[in-house]
């Protein structure tokens, strides 16, 4: 069941960018419980689904944190799996999943039935090490974050393998740990460095376009950047993990704003990981450290 609370602000105040509103989730492997929620992604339909990692399962809820439905459980065959991290939807509201440890990526149909599976550990193409989140993007691509190999790799909605980008550094166009990904607008991709401690940006061909980012705890600062999302309004959602917070900024990496803390309070963090949008402009964001969703409102 959810748990909505109400923040009152002192007389005068200015309400923060983003509000908290609900949270829902607490340690355990039942339903609507979570042992690491990382990933998640809002459906077509506002449905939102989460990545268990340690329960190794996919929990959806409603936008008010009641539960629906979960599918999954610890293995290697079809629909089970291994400590999965991302999760993306496409328009029908079909799930893609990185099945990180099993080093591949399950497509599952809106109600769990699972439809194709593609990937296996290595470097070469259409292979993974470690993915750890994908995005689906309008063109009818999904990109998928090969983490440990440091790339992107791009599919068609069965797993056809298009292409792949990306290499160990520092240098523009290079990764050091990518975490996820996120596609802008105009169509660009957003990919956070974790390790460089910054946004990187390419065109769907995956050259890249521009950057920003360093380590810190100022505005544009980042320590363990994670999740990204996009609003219907154009704005880029950053997970700061370590710094427990989620900044926001416009489409060219320009600062807006920011909200969270270190805590378990609501609206606080101990290292939130997954961040999504829905198209109300609500935001979801899984809190690792405290097995829970939280939601914020503009």
């Amino acid at each position: 069941m959810a748990l909505a609370l109400s923040l009152a602000l002192p007389l005068g105040a200015q309400p923060p960018a983003h509000a908290f509103r609900l949270q829902w989730g607490v340690p355990g492997a039942g339903a609507g419980q979570f042992w690491g929620a990382y990933g998640l992604t809002v459906g077509p339909g506002g449905e939102v689904a989460v990545m268990d990692f340690v329960n190794d399962r996919v929990e959806v809820f409603d936008p008010s944190g009641v539960f629906l439905r979960q599918w999954g459980s610890k293995g290697q065959g079809l629909g089970q799996f291994h400590h999965p991290l991302g999760v993306a939807a496409d328009e029908a509201g079909n799930l893609y999943v990185a099945d990180t440890l099993n080093d591949r990526v399950v497509k599952f149909g809106a109600g769990g039935a699972p439809i194709t599976q593609w990937g296996s550990a290595g470097a070469g193409p259409g292979e993974f090490f470690n993915p750890t989140a994908l995005a689906w993007s309008p063109s009818g691509r999904l990109f998928v974050v090969d983490a440990s190999n440091n790339r992107l790799e791009v599919f068609g909605p069965s797993g056809d393998f298009v292409a792949a980008w990306g290499q160990k550094g520092s240098g523009p166009g290079e990764f050091d740990s990518p975490d996820s990904v996120a596609i802008g607008p105009q169509g660009l991709v957003y990919v956070t460095d974790g390790a460089n401690d910054r946004v990187e940006a390419f065109d769907a061909s995956g050259r890249f376009q521009f950057q920003w980012g360093k380590p810190g705890k100022g505005p544009g600062q980042f320590d363990g950047p994670a999740g990204l999302a996009f609003n219907a309004q154009g704005h880029l959602f950053v997970v700061d993990a370590r710094n427990n917070r989620v900044q926001e900024f416009s489409a060219q990496g320009g600062y807006v704003g920011e909200f969270g803390s270190l805590g378990k309070g609501p609206g606080q963090f101990s290292i939130p990981q997954g961040v999504a949008a829905d198209a109300q402009g609500n935001l979801y964001v899984t809190d690792w450290g405290g097995d829970r969703v939280e939601k914020f409102a503009p």
